[in-house]
């Protein structure tokens, strides 16, 4: 097994699954995480080979961030082999491997080689795995999401079932990661002898419910392809046993049909509304004429009053002016009788009634809108002529299905139509029945037609297009919706609850405006999105009684967080706020929403009731402080909102029942498996290219990093090269001088100059490797003596570190930019400005967050 075959494989496999746990997402299963190391390490087959001093300079970084990481007790990094007490420490293992490498031997004294060394495939499937784990966790936790919804199940009653098929004992060994598993997946009916899927798989693996992302990013060990299917038995069992009906069935759909341009002379047309399918006498449309005469007189209203404006403008002009018009237009008239005849000639025309331009633009755009509305108006009564068919569109799960009219050949004989369906949303319908031009055209303009094959308004996959046909009867909410990716009823304990994929409360106008077209339709209920990622603690200021300013600390969700959580007028993101202030305590959240591009923040609830709390006597005894006032300001200077007060998002949240309302809320930004699959491959090409140009413990700034160094935000920036101290840290205190972060000499020299003029003046051993590595030590002294204790307990209170840093081994500063920076910041104890570049990713809560809303409230799915 491959985490027996080197210790640093085995300590990244632990490291992963260990930080997985602390991140809330439970322990992957051993062959879970070999099947992600080995599928990476087929992908990266053509890494550059690394040389033995890289690789030796690629474990001390690994132990550095393993030292630097607050979750691990000491026991799980520095655990010896003992064979008791738990398993070997991460870093014990790490340190093995370098012992390998340095003398060709095990602990054991007998030689090492072959499958027990890494190759550069190996070391870079290590570098990445962290990434991957994530996403592929987050894929899971979609799977059993989905699975528990279609079953009426909760979330801890799959999670149970899928450990105990993961456990259950067998071989499942006998796969291929380099199969067309993956690619199989969703594809609905098995494919005989070219589907390479195993026989249980082939035949019952449809996985409608599966998003292109997550199909890509699912595992598929042996044991997960064998859970994965014994669960989706089940899924289709469980529904199969619940009613269904047609999903384009007339009680849930909006229908427009339309007569054959090519057959129009077999038809009977209306000679009073000009529609075909009906006789005069029987004519249903008198109002739609009325509107249609009422229109037309409007118009030559409109033409006459422009007409009077072009004659407005002629006796506007000077005589001389004139003059020059009647020698070229007019050669018998003189400017006083064409002054004459243009007065007579308003007045026949508006008489009095005369319009300005703006007037004149104001009732062409009325009367465009109104024509518009009558188009539609008459599409939606039919009759109208189209190389459509007809057009059904269900509001529920958002299928149009345009039927073509059939194709006749010159010899007679009729071909059948063969419809196509597409996936919109309610604002895109009504902008195909808008009337701005005919329904094939507006077809066209937008993308849907049958040579469009846009990803935006394709389904997940075969499977999850093939459920969109029907709508079942839902296990968990009740409600008939399709059984498919779409369909986000609350599962009991899953993402969903956490993170409402929807708001419960869809209202009834809202569908009897999709039901009836048009340019117009109510506000949608917006998504609540919540568990935003939380950002380190910073300064706040805010005016107390009397316009005195207060300091303190307020901690909030990350700016890039919100700024994702709000990029749509789909969604309000409920932001955790926590203010620490001299004498007062602020707690609770505040809603953040854009409304057509401007952010609003409003610390109240739907009913006008604060959201915020504070713990001083004035908010005790009238409910408003100036605290809660100062920190609702700050809170919305710190996320660019304008102050939303008692304002409510634009949302109506009449509830109603029957059909579940999944169409998209708006356009659709999804893409197919394909382009996923070959992004990945791209991501892989540019991280070899990397690995060929670089070393892992190059110059600064030239190391090919997994994860790149973001702000505290967590914003993704290129590695510093120039460290200044911030500003306002720096207030009161002498200046310092900037420094190049690619001079390690300069930058070592700073660090032992700071570190010995703060805090008890010892002076701490700051000493540099060959590689630009850099480590705050313990004094020689101390070691092996009482005092290590306490000058560690120091060193970490200088650096700002957690309680639980160890500091064994010092702190080891990688050679990049971003990790120097970080590290000045912290010897002048100031607020730290730089999340470093890792060579190792590991899963965070950060990452899995994002992957986790992603997936559950992603745009182009609600």
């Amino acid at each position: 097994m491959v985490c027996r075959e080197n210790p640093l494989r085995s300590a990244a496999m632990g490291a992963f699954k260990k930080m997985s746990r602390f991140n809330g997402d439970g322990v992957l299963h051993d062959a879970q995480t070999q099947s992600l190391l080995h599928e990476a390490n087929h992908e990266l087959e053509a890494s550059t080979p690394i040389t033995t001093e890289q690789q030796i300079a690629l474990m001390d970084s690994y132990i550095a961030e393993i030292e630097a990481d607050p979750n691990l007790t000491d026991g799980e990094k520095y655990r010896p082999y003992t064979g008791k007490a738990g398993q070997t420490g991460i870093v014990t293992r790490i340190q093995e491997a370098k012992q390998w490498l340095l003398t060709g031997k095990d602990r054991h004294g007998n030689p090492v080689s072959g499958a027990q060394l890494n190759s550069a495939a190996q070391l870079s499937a290590v570098l990445r795995m962290g990434g991957r784990q994530g996403s592929h966790q987050a894929a899971q936790l979609n799977f059993l999401e989905m699975n528990a919804r279609h079953r009426g199940l909760s979330m801890k009653e799959v999670s149970a079932e899928w450990r105990a098929l993961m456990n259950q004992s067998g071989d499942f060994s006998n796969i291929s990661l380099k199969d067309s598993f993956r690619d199989k997946l969703g594809s609905g009916e098995g494919t005989e002898k070219s589907d390479t899927r195993p026989a249980s798989l082939a035949e019952t693996l449809s996985l409608a419910g599966m998003t292109a992302r997550d199909q890509d990013e699912l595992g598929q060990s042996g044991r997960e392809r064998n859970a994965m299917a014994v669960m989706e038995r089940r899924r289709l069992e469980a529904i199969a046993a619940q009613p269904s009906r047609p999903s384009m069935h007339d009680d849930f759909c909006a229908k427009r049909t339309f007569a054959d341009p090519n057959n129009k002379g077999n038809l009977v047309r209306c000679g009073h509304c000009g529609q075909f399918g009906h006789e005069d006498a029987a004519c249903p449309n008198d109002a739609l004429v009325s509107q249609r005469d009422q229109i037309a007189a409007d118009r030559q209203t409109l033409d006459n009053a422009v007409e009077a404006t072009k004659w407005r403008k002629v006796l506007n002009a000077d005589d001389e002016q004139l003059a020059e018009v009647c020698s070229r237009l007019y050669p018998d008239q003189t400017p006083d009788s064409l002054r004459a005849t243009g007065t007579a000639r308003i007045q026949e025309l508006v008489g009095d009634n005369e319009l300005s331009d703006r007037q004149i633009a104001r009732r062409k755009k009325e009367l465009d809108e109104a024509e518009a509305d009558l188009r539609a108006a008459f599409d939606k009564e039919g009759g109208s002529v189209s190389w459509v068919q007809e057009a059904r569109y269900n509001p529920g799960n958002g299928v149009l299905q345009i039927t073509p009219h059939p194709y006749v050949r010159k010899d007679g004989t009729v071909t059948p139509p063969t419809p196509f369906r597409r996936r919109i949303s309610p604002e895109a319908w009504a902008q195909l029945t808008d009337g701005t031009d005919t329904f094939g055209k507006r077809l066209h303009a937008l993308g849907l037609s049958a040579r469009d094959s846009g990803e935006a308004y394709g389904f997940e996959n075969a499977a999850d297009a093939a459920a969109a046909a029907t709508v079942t009867k839902c296990n968990s909410c009740g409600q008939f919706a399709s059984m498919n990716s779409q369909h986000r009823c609350p599962v009991s304990g899953g993402p969903s609850e956490e993170v409402p994929a929807r708001n419960a409360a869809n209202n009834q106008a809202f569908r009897e405006a999709v039901r009836d077209g048009g340019r117009k339709l109510p506000p949608r209920p917006r998504n609540l999105v919540t568990g935003l990622s939380r950002a380190p603690g910073r300064p706040v200021t805010i005016s107390d009684v009397g316009g005195e300013k207060v300091e303190g600390r307020m901690h909030v969700s990350t700016k890039a967080a919100v700024d994702e959580a709000t990029a749509t007028n789909s969604t309000i993101a409920e932001v955790g706020i926590q203010a620490d202030l001299p004498g007062a305590n602020v707690h609770g959240q505040v809603r953040v929403w854009s409304e057509d591009g401007q952010r609003y923040l409003s610390p109240f609830d739907d009913r006008g009731r604060s959201t915020l709390r504070c713990n001083c006597p004035a908010f005790a005894s009238n409910g408003r402080c100036r605290h809660v006032d100062g920190i609702a300001v700050a809170a919305g200077n710190h996320y660019r909102a304008a102050n939303g007060s008692r304002r409510r998002p634009d949302s109506n949240p009449e509830a109603i029942g029957g059909l579940s309302l999944d169409a998209p809320m708006s356009a659709s930004s999804r893409v197919d498996y394909a382009t996923l699959t070959a992004r990945r491959g791209e991501r892989n090409d540019e991280f070899l290219s990397a690995l060929a140009k670089r070393s892992h413990a190059g110059t600064l700034a030239n190391a090919p990093v997994t994860m790149p160094p973001t702000t505290m935000d967590g914003a993704p920036i290129a590695e510093p090269t120039t460290w200044s101290r911030d500003e306002e840290a720096a207030v009161g205190s002498r200046a310092v001088a900037d420094i190049d972060l690619n001079d390690t000499v300069a930058v070592q020299k700073r660090l032992r100059k700071v570190l010995s003029g703060r805090g008890p003046r010892r002076t701490f051993p700051v000493s540099r490797d060959s590689d630009g590595g850099i480590n705050i030590g313990i004094q020689r002294s101390a070691r092996g003596s009482k005092t290590i204790a306490a000058q560690r307990r120091e060193l970490r209170e200088l650096l700002g570190l957690p309680a639980n840093a160890s500091l064994k081994n010092g702190y080891y500063i990688p050679p990049t930019g971003s990790a120097r920076a970080e590290a000045l910041d912290r010897v002048y104890g100031d607020p730290q400005r730089v999340q470093r570049s890792r060579w190792v990713l590991n899963p965070t809560s950060a990452t899995l967050d994002q992957e986790h809303r992603g997936r559950v409230a992603a745009e182009h799915k609600f």
